[in-house]
């Protein structure tokens, strides 16, 4: 009874592969400006929590537990603003 045919002929080839998967999934960044950006969305967060507690609508509709919500709570917000701008 035969086996599973090999997929990759080598150790070599098999590594090569899988480097080459991972090259495609990772992205490379400068260390100084992701830490400079999540600076910036830390101070976004605080305004924000700061804001909602000083009583302001936008702030107060907005989903402050990640910055990914937040970030995407935002770009909602402002997608619904231009749709209804467009329609006047």
């Amino acid at each position: 009874m035969a086996g599973r045919p090999r997929v990759y002929g080598s150790a070599a080839e098999k590594t090569k592969a899988y480097r080459l998967r991972e090259a495609s999934r990772l992205v490379f960044v400068d260390r100084v400006s992701q830490e400079q950006l999540e600076v910036e969305l830390k101070r976004l967060v605080f305004a924000v929590v700061g804001a909602a507690q000083a009583g302001d609508a936008l702030a107060q509709r907005l989903d402050t537990i990640t910055t990914l919500d937040l970030l995407s709570d935002l770009a909602e917000y402002f997608e619904e603003r231009s749709k209804s701008a467009e329609a006047d």
